[in-house]
């Protein structure tokens, strides 16, 4: 009796195993089939959904727009934008809001750049006077 409770258990597992399987091969096929989306198009979309977070108060969302809004990605460039959502993730105590304004307030030193070496040029060729 105890032999085919095992039996039946050791076959319920496998149609277990087995199916699960088949599950996931499918959705990795329809993962694949899947036309993807365009990389502008899911940035927008990221950046629309973190200023539905803003306005139900996530400080969170407030810093990652703030970067997105200087990065450029699913919004146009704008320092201003970001750095009003940065002083208010800074204020409500997000720490990496703070840091990441005293970067974009701190000086930017300019690498200067290498003169240029000069190129010698070639001799101008001769012109024989008319005669």
């Amino acid at each position: 009796m105890m032999a085919k409770m095992e039996d039946a258990f050791r076959q319920q597992q496998m149609a277990y195993w087995s199916n699960r399987q088949v599950t996931i091969a499918r959705i990795i096929a329809a993962e694949r089939a899947r036309p993807k989306e365009d990389p502008a198009k899911v940035d927008k979309r990221v950046a629309e959904f973190l200023q539905e977070r803003i306005n139900h108060g996530s400080v969170d969302a407030r810093y990652d727009l703030a970067k997105r809004y200087l990065d450029g990605r699913g919004v146009e460039i704008d320092e201003n934008r970001a750095r009003t959502l940065l002083n208010e993730a800074a204020a409500q105590g997000h720490a990496d809001a703070g840091k990441l304004l005293a970067q974009l307030d701190a000086p930017r030193v300019e690498a200067p750049t290498p003169p240029t070496p000069a190129v010698a040029q070639p001799p101008a060729p001769e012109v024989a006077a008319p005669k």
